[in-house]
């Protein structure tokens, strides 16, 4: 009999059948060598696609048990995240986007899991790996500044992917009121504010394909998800004492050694 698996896999999507069946097939086998085959599991959130992503879903599910699919009755991005990581079964969990994810941060990382209890791969901090456009790099950085102004949070950065130890984040994932991007937010920040070990690295990011919403729609659904968590945990310049530690490139591919595959790429997510 095999062990349980000790790594779930949360994928939000939404209208992936172009990339779906590639990409998860791609991190499948990095996923393989480094955590063990039939030692993780995908728990795919389906909120809303109107294209054959749900159709395509059962197919990974039946090749890589225990797999599930969590559905979702519309897109948004952050409920999707909220619900993978309330379902996942395992003691660590991973959060990925179908094109937004990263071989070496992710051996890195599951290297060195212990003592920490969140690793966040960050698209800011190390600039000359990001390729994404100047007005995203900027929006991004505004993004950043007013996590920073307001939640006296120091990351350089929260919506990347993430390994986290459940533990730390079960008890908070009933209280985080927003959606979208920024439920990631008020998650990392209230795990902050409680004293989880944090830890971030650098992942190369560049756009591949055009973005499914309009910049604007975004900006003014994630203002108001960002005031739905100021109202929630209010605004505070002071919190843990424990400070957010950091690795960089060279620290991950020295870890991941020849097992470099895929690297991480923007997902646009909803």
């Amino acid at each position: 009999m095999n062990p349980p698996p000790a790594l779930s896999v949360v994928v939000p999507l939404y209208n992936e059948e172009q990339y779906l069946l590639s990409e998860m097939n791609t991190l499948a086998d990095a996923l393989d060598r480094i955590v063990g085959k039939k030692r993780w599991m995908f728990v795919f959130v389906e909120n809303g696609s109107i294209d054959a992503t749900p159709q395509l879903l059962s197919g990974l599910v039946e090749r890589y048990p225990p797999s599930m699919v969590v559905t979702l009755d519309r897109p948004n991005y952050g409920h999707a995240v909220c619900a993978g990581l309330k379902n996942a079964p395992t003691e660590w969990t991973h959060t990925v986007d179908v094109e937004f994810w990263d071989v070496p941060f992710l051996h890195w990382a599951w290297s060195n899991r212990e003592p920490k209890d969140i690793f966040i791969a960050s698209k800011r901090a190390d600039p000359s790996l990001n390729r994404l456009p100047a007005y995203r790099r900027f929006l991004s950085w505004g993004m950043n500044g007013l996590v920073r102004i307001l939640f006296g949070y120091p990351g350089s950065d929260i919506h990347g992917p993430k390994l986290i130890r459940m533990d730390c984040v079960r008890p908070l994932l009933d209280i985080c009121t927003a959606g979208r991007g920024q439920f990631e937010v008020e998650l990392i920040v209230r795990a902050y504010r409680s004293g989880a070990r944090i830890f971030e690295a650098p992942v190369p990011i560049a756009e591949k394909r055009t973005p499914r919403n309009l910049m604007l729609n975004k900006i003014r659904w994630n203002a108001w998800e960002l005031v739905k968590v100021v109202r929630s945990m209010g605004v505070s310049r002071s919190t843990s004492a424990i400070k957010i530690s950091r690795a960089s490139r060279a620290d991950m591919l020295a870890v991941a050694g020849h097992d470099i595959g895929q690297t991480a790429i923007d997902a646009n997510p909803s």
